[in-house]
């Protein structure tokens, strides 16, 4: 993290000033706000801050109770959708911990800004709405960018042969952060918040214990650990993303041929102090960002949409039993009508036509929570080609034609050539 990093401490200190202005001074009173936030876990915030309220605990900066306790871990094994990836530890930092996530916003807006470079720019995705992903893709299909979400990136750089673009992915994030980044957090942080960054990061060399009371392994680390259930994993994952960024937009490509930028590319990242994977690919519709793609539209206007291996993916798939009264085939269908009429961030194509006519909009599903997604997912631009899909996957339109035809036909298990090249592109499956 050496090269650049005086220059990034300026650039995000400075937008970090200016990200605080606004925020009260008592570090209590946004703990209790950040409680009441709308969150499938407000019930477990509310349940902390009444044990804090019950201590007498009215201010964040007694962290020697609020991050009390344990780091517990559980197992989560290896997922059947991704062959390869083992199974690994994650961590229960507490609730009480969560509570102060309220800080967490002004470092996301700040890395937000544009990071200028001497030949392109980085930036991260503050809000990550189909809108956003759609400046995104356009801005990186005139200009040499790096963009990042966590440990999630794609990039394009200008060669003498034309435009290079690639996926980018910190691979084992949590295990290959170094003490450096942490402190760097603790370093841009204004002084009347390092109290709460210092008490979050201090959290990061706690001990770690997993198993049952009658069988119990305590690991106590070495250095700071970016334990899994941190607060702070996405800005560690931003700072790591920004440097990697930063190194890869400092190098000149114009006199470059492809094959010579992508094994500058490679050396840079070699070199970077993280692990990362690349994925260098053959045109732009194949970036993929936080699992959404660049289209084209009839009109030629750029679009944003989710990958149509999730959209495949995601038809039958339900955490236990369907919801609903009836039979096992009326409650399935209800299910995947509710999931194709909440697909808004899908695109409006051929395929996703065909989804909705396979199963409609009916009365029976539940449409004021789906009005509700509606309202956030945002909306199309314009029709989407299947040319511009096809691109994409490599495929040609008569065969995403006949995935087309076996979904009408009312099959539900597909294994055609389309369905293949989606799954391959989109998980590597």
């Amino acid at each position: 993290m050496r090269p650049h990093s005086e220059l990034l401490a300026a650039s995000v200190g400075l937008a970090l000033a200016s990200g605080f202005d606004g925020v009260v001074s008592s570090h209590g009173e946004q703990v209790r706000r950040n409680a009441k936030i709308p969150h499938k876990k407000r019930h477990l915030r509310l349940a902390a801050l009444r044990e804090l309220e019950e201590y007498g605990i009215t201010d964040c900066t007694e962290h020697n109770f609020i991050l009390a306790g344990r780091v517990l871990a559980k197992f989560k094994k290896d997922e059947f959708a991704k062959p390869g990836k083992y199974g690994r530890l994650t961590v229960d930092m507490s609730t009480t911990a969560s509570l102060l996530g309220y800080l967490i916003k002004p470092y996301l807006v700040a890395f937000g800004q544009d990071f200028r470079c001497a030949h392109g720019y980085c930036s991260s995705l503050v809000k990550a709405d189909r809108s956003s992903l759609r400046v995104c893709f356009q801005r990186a299909l005139v200009e040499n960018a790096f963009y990042f979400k966590g440990d999630d990136n794609f990039f394009r750089v200008l060669t003498s042969e034309g435009p290079l673009y690639g996926n980018g992915d910190l691979a084992t994030c949590d295990i290959s952060q170094g003490a450096s980044v942490m402190m760097f957090l603790i370093h841009i942080t204004p002084p009347q918040y390092k109290c709460v960054m210092k008490a979050l990061v201090d959290q990061l060399s706690s001990p770690m214990e997993y198993g049952t009371r009658g069988s119990k392994l305590r690991f106590s680390p070495v250095d700071y650990v970016e334990y899994s259930g941190s607060v702070l994993t996405t800005l560690l994952n931003n700072v790591a993303s920004l440097c990697i960024g930063v190194q890869i937009m400092a190098i000149d490509y114009s006199n470059m041929t492809i094959a010579d930028a992508k094994i500058a590319i490679r050396n840079c990242l070699d070199h970077s102090g993280w692990n990362v994977t690349v994925d260098f690919v053959d045109n732009f519709e194949q970036l993929t960002f936080l699992k959404h793609n660049p289209v084209y539209t009839e009109v030629g206007e750029v679009d944003a949409i989710a990958n149509l291996g999730m959209l495949l993916r995601a038809i039958g798939q339900c955490v236990g039993d369907y919801p609903g009264r009836g039979s096992f085939e009326l409650r399935a269908y209800l299910f995947n009508c509710a999931l194709v009429a909440s697909m808004q961030h899908c695109g409006d194509h051929a395929l996703h036509d065909a989804l909705r006519q396979r199963f409609p909009d009916v009365v029976e599903i539940n449409h004021s929570a789906l009005d509700k997604f509606r309202s956030i997912s945002g909306t199309d631009i314009g029709r989407v080609p299947l040319h511009s899909l096809c691109k994409r996957y490599n495929i040609d339109v008569a065969e995403i034609l006949h995935l087309i035809d076996l979904m009408l036909q009312g099959e539900w298990s597909i294994d055609c050539a389309a369905t293949r090249a989606i799954m391959s592109r989109d998980y590597n499956l």
